[in-house]
């Protein structure tokens, strides 16, 4: 419609623009439009995404104590599922953590205890977890920096996130 198609409908006290005009702006007649099948509300949902629940690693204390090093570190739950934490991988050693997490919720866990570091821990803290209500399993790492004393052993300061979440199907 044109610009004094437009003023003779202001004129005339009609509206201006109506449903018709905005059909035909697609290319469809009401006709076609009403014969177009409509699915009903519940099957027009898109797909829904998984929620990857993500775990951080906190606080970290590295004690060093008779030649020997200890490692804690709080693990959080930032995701919004109970998450049930089973292992833990670092520097060639393996725990079970069996620990359960509930939203927001965060624990110190013992990851690492053994001798102390004479070289500097290169690699990645691996955690294996799971959602509780799913049972689907989930892998994190994170990346791990450490400091040089002066007597020359090294000390774990932060563990970084590494790699993306990996779903473990």
């Amino acid at each position: 419609m044109g610009f004094f198609g437009s003023l003779g409908r202001i004129i005339a006290g009609k509206p201006v623009f109506t449903p018709e005009d905005e059909v035909a702006k697609q290319g469809m007649s009401p006709m076609q439009q009403a014969a177009q099948p409509i699915a009903p509300p519940d099957l027009q949902q898109e797909p829904t995404s998984k929620e990857i629940p993500e775990l951080h690693c906190g606080r970290i204390e590295c004690q060093i104590n008779s030649g020997r090093c200890d490692l804690y570190v709080d693990i959080l739950n930032h995701s919004h599922q109970q998450v049930f934490v089973n292992d833990v991988q670092l520097m060639g050693t393996h725990r079970q953590l069996q620990r359960m997490l509930a939203p927001g919720q965060a624990h110190q866990e013992l990851l690492y205890s053994g001798p102390i570091l004479m070289q500097h821990p290169d690699g990645y803290v691996t955690l294996r977890y799971r959602v509780q209500e799913t049972n689907d399993y989930f892998r994190s790492q994170y990346k791990i920096r450490a400091n040089q004393e002066s007597d020359g052993h090294f000390r774990i300061t932060e563990l970084l996130p590494g790699a993306p979440i990996k779903d473990l199907v």
